[in-house]
């Protein structure tokens, strides 16, 4: 029985064509690989339109899967629980960034926009994620923290934040999204192509 092949269609298989050599020999190859695939999962809308633009139309659109024993709404008493347990200020606002510190992630926007609002001391600004060189002297900045590493324990930090801030330049989805949305968060974005798309109303 013939096997069918099945590519995850994301971010990191971007399909636009920019202005170098580099990009136009790159954007062959995964035309020529995606063109023998049976199926082709795309987690975005956008990103089934770049497929449907190359002439690929054997694509599906799926989400992702979110663990809803993880991310879930919690009482205010073992909020306070869980600060303590993750050495965190129980009279600070919790503001929560999941992802990479980089640029794509709109890491500097927040940083700036941070540092104006918390002239008082009244805020707290975590970054779970694995930080790029330009933004690691941020590090031990007041009222700021970042992990620069892999955390296992998102849907924790989840429940004892605020509100919840996801301001990349672009997506493939952001699962992240849809965990915060689960934790009950109030949620900052802009209009995110691969995010915004699943937003109805």
């Amino acid at each position: 029985k013939k096997k069918k092949l099945i590519i995850d269609h994301t971010l990191y298989t971007d399909l636009k064509i920019y202005p170098t050599w580099k990009s136009k020999f790159l954007f062959n190859i995964k035309k020529n690989i995606l063109s023998k695939a049976d199926i082709i999962r795309s987690p975005s809308p956008n990103l089934s339109k770049q497929l449907k633009t190359m002439g690929l139309n054997n694509y599906e659109i799926f989400l992702p899967n979110v663990n809803y024993n993880l991310f879930k709404i919690i009482s205010l008493k073992n909020k306070l629980k869980l600060k303590s347990k993750l050495n965190i200020k129980k009279n600070k606002f919790i503001i929560l960034s999941v992802g990479r510190v980089c640029l794509r992630k709109g890491s500097d926007i927040l940083i700036k926009t941070f540092k104006k609002i918390n002239k008082k001391d009244n805020y707290f600004l975590i970054f779970l994620g694995p930080c790029d060189n330009q933004f690691k002297k941020y590090k031990n900045q007041k009222g700021i923290f970042i992990s620069d590493k892999k955390v296992n324990n998102v849907h924790e930090y989840m429940k004892v934040s605020d509100l919840f801030v996801l301001l990349s330049r672009n997506e493939g989805l952001g699962i992240v999204f849809l965990e915060s949305l689960a934790s009950g968060l109030r949620i900052l974005l802009p209009k995110i192509k691969g995010v915004s798309d699943f937003i109805i109303g």
